[in-house]
């Protein structure tokens, strides 16, 4: 285990793109691929945020460590920077609650760049691995809505020949 000033993807994963199977043709990664890239567990405290030349950023403090599951190695630090995917999920509860208990599987699926066609990028997926009900806005308020009881299909009478 290494304990690190931050927990990043990069610091994690590095780049991204080598994650994914190459195309032997066109030397890029192939097209709609999903790897999952590593998982990550904690206790977030509070949020971070500031700006950099690269616009505004946001992080949370506590206690975290990352698992990187195409290598195994293993990460600690008191500073986690999560794909948007992820800290949209996580920045609601923790800013309501305090201290929120989360884990995440962090994945990429390869996509073309809108821009140019000829370019692979990705997109960051998230998994949820704990049950975050108690966190979770969208849990409670479906908790509160009475069960709609739909209708079975009817079932399909066999046609007379």
């Amino acid at each position: 285990m290494q304990i690190v000033k931050k927990l990043s993807a990069k610091t994690i994963i590095g780049n991204v793109l080598t994650a994914f199977t190459v195309d032997e043709k066109t030397k890029q990664p192939v097209i709609g691929e999903l790897v999952a890239l590593f998982a990550v567990v904690g206790i977030a405290n509070t949020i971070k945020t500031g700006t950099s030349t690269y616009g505004d950023w946001q992080s949370f403090k506590g206690t975290f460590e990352a698992t990187n599951l195409l290598t195994g190695e293993v990460f600690r630090a008191g500073e986690l920077f999560l794909p948007e995917v992820a800290e949209n999920m996580l920045t609601g509860p923790v800013t309501q609650h305090g201290e929120v208990k989360f884990g995440f599987e962090i994945g990429a699926r390869s996509v073309k760049d809108r821009a140019n066609d000829q370019v692979v990028k990705y997109e960051f997926t998230c998994k949820p691995l704990l049950d975050t009900s108690e966190n979770d806005p969208i849990a409670a308020l479906k908790a509160e809505l009475p069960v709609l009881q739909l209708a079975a299909p009817a079932e399909k009478k066999a046609a007379k020949k």
